[in-house]
């Protein structure tokens, strides 16, 4: 019931520490009945009226006996849901002697309090012929909500309630957990499950993305959680009720994200006024400062592993008939990601990081890198998520380590889904990774893609081509000579007019400016001079201008 303002708020470690074994609870253990009772405490929207109820007893059943070779042996986890039945039978005992083996004073007994009645919530949840049992609202879940939506003072525990949730939600079969935390299973002429599917949905995917301006330098601090979108597939994923919802919901969020992302540029021009973006004048104009800004946000190293927006997606690799593997289709990013117990530890014995240190000049343009590559996440979860998500556990488990490229199901006898090759992240075998939106794709990577799919043909046409004919005249023309390698070699088509010298090869070509590319091209062969023929082309945002340092001249 703690609750905090901050990470590092006292008072909250109480909270967190429960949350903690809780996402533990869920990761370590296999046995399903009392999973199933944990789940239904503390995300059922009932808890059973405990005054009065059934108490249960029955023996330690601590060791086993082999039946083939008489062997005893501590009972193992796995073992234990044989016996330990926690409230769904009477707990009398065992009356098969080659399975149990009984140490000890015989008058010990397991007492099961509360499980009875759980069980009774749990059986009348999933079961249709089970009895309605006298119930309450549920606290605990009152309390997991609010912390999943950041609210009530809640906002520092968001993180690790999406850990519990997501290890709770990917643990248990999805049949079970829609029951349980959507109310679907609830008998109660009085009750509208459209509420608890709300309620829910609505705290799920307030998670997804966080949005935070920094005081000092008012830059929007964007966080795309994949961890909660791993927790609403597995919530929505077999209720139409809370798919549909979620999906609109999701659409949301995505405007939301992008609206902070349109005043990015702009705030980061406010906060950095003398820094020079590219060796660009003091003079230049506010539209030309935003490309800039724009094209350093995205082709700038400034994410983890010092790579760019553009270096940090990920690719599908194909194998060419000649055994070796290559890059094509389209280009993706993780979409969700299951948690692991690693990560929640990480997370509770991680420092707090400020992003936007003083003495980090790049701070607010860092920042602003990782909200962008956040909105080409949630982009790109929106347009996965409302697509068909598989019903089935077994369906939805094949997606981790692929791209999916037909939204979350597609045919169910189509395997186009291709394994993902991707270093951006922990445990990509653990992802789900969806496309770019072709439209981004095309803006940001101007290149063709063909994945066989002709709505995904893209292709610039105002990106010159090699081998096209450009006017010169009236163009800012400057002469330059560039190295020749013999894999350039046949960009040329004058190959005489090439000069050797020590070795190296060199020709005169015209860098010419064409709108926001840089082109070099050599003299149309037999034209009138006024025309020039690309030999290479690239966009000026993937270019950085360097000034010699004349002290450093001999």
């Amino acid at each position: 019931s703690a609750t905090a303002n901050s990470t590092i708020d006292p008072d909250s470690a109480p909270a967190k520490t429960a949350l903690f074994l809780a996402s533990a609870v869920f990761h370590t253990l296999t046995n399903k009945p009392l999973l199933h009772l944990i789940l239904t405490a503390l995300f059922h929207p009932l808890a059973p009226v405990s005054e009065g109820g059934l108490i249960v007893k029955a023996k330690p059943e601590a060791v086993s006996r082999s039946s083939s070779t008489g062997q005893v042996c501590v009972r193992a986890d796995s073992d234990a849901s044989n016996f330990y039945a926690f409230g769904q039978d009477s707990g009398d005992d065992n009356e098969d002697d080659c399975k149990s083996d009984t140490q000890g004073d015989n008058d010990q007994k397991c007492v099961f309090v509360l499980a009875p009645a759980l069980s009774n919530v749990f059986q009348s949840t999933v079961d249709p012929l089970h009895g309605a049992p006298d119930t309450k609202e549920n606290p605990y879940r009152r309390a997991i909500l609010a912390c999943l939506g950041g609210t009530d003072g809640m906002s520092a525990l968001q993180t690790l309630a999406f850990f519990t949730t997501d290890a709770a939600f990917s643990t248990i079969d999805q049949t079970f957990t829609s029951k349980i935390i959507l109310g679907a299973g609830i008998k109660s002429p009085t009750t509208f499950v459209g509420n608890y599917v709300l309620e829910t949905i609505s705290a799920l995917c307030i998670g997804i993305m966080t949005a935070a301006l920094s005081s000092s330098h008012e830059i929007w601090n964007l966080e795309f959680n994949p961890f909660a979108t791993n927790a609403l597939l597995h919530a929505a994923a077999c209720d139409e009720m809370a798919h549909s919802t979620a999906s609109k919901l999701v659409e949301h969020r995505v405007r939301q994200s992008k609206a902070y992302l349109a005043q990015l540029p702009d705030r980061i021009g406010k906060t950095m006024p003398s820094f020079s973006m590219n060796g660009r004048s003091s003079g230049s104009s506010k539209s030309t400062d935003t490309d800039l800004i724009t094209d350093q946000l995205f082709f700038d190293a400034h994410l983890v592993k010092e790579k760019s927006i553009v270096e940090s997606l990920g690719r599908s690799t194909a194998s060419t008939t000649d055994g070796e593997t290559k890059q094509n289709g389209p280009f993706f990013v993780p979409v969700t990601q299951k948690s692991s117990l690693d990560d929640v530890s990480s997370h509770v014995c991680r420092k707090p990081v400020d992003l936007l240190a003083a003495d980090d000049v790049l701070a607010p343009i860092r920042s602003g890198a990782r909200s962008a590559f956040a909105h080409l996440q949630i982009d790109a979860f929106s347009r996965f998520f409302s697509g068909a998500i598989p019903s089935d556990q077994e369906q939805l488990t094949s997606l981790y380590g692929k791209m999916c490229t037909d939204g979350g199901g597609g045919d169910e006898n189509d395997d186009n889904d291709e394994e993902a090759s991707y270093d951006g992240c922990s445990g990509p075998d653990r992802c789900i990774f969806s496309p770019l939106d072709d439209n981004v794709a095309s803006a940001l990577l101007e290149q063709e893609m063909d994945t066989g799919n002709s709505s995904r043909h893209h292709h610039d046409s105002q990106h010159p081509q090699p081998g096209s004919v450009v006017g010169l005249v009236g163009r800012a023309a400057f002469p330059c000579v560039c190295e020749v390698s013999p894999e350039s070699l046949s960009l040329f088509t004058d190959k005489g007019a090439c000069v050797v010298a020590e070795g190296v090869k060199w020709q005169s070509l015209y860098l010419v400016i064409l709108g926001k590319y840089m082109i070099l091209a050599e003299p149309e062969k037999g034209g009138s001079g006024g025309n020039g023929r690309v030999v290479s082309s690239c966009r000026l945002a993937c270019l950085r201008a360097e000034k010699d340092d004349p002290s450093a001249e001999d």
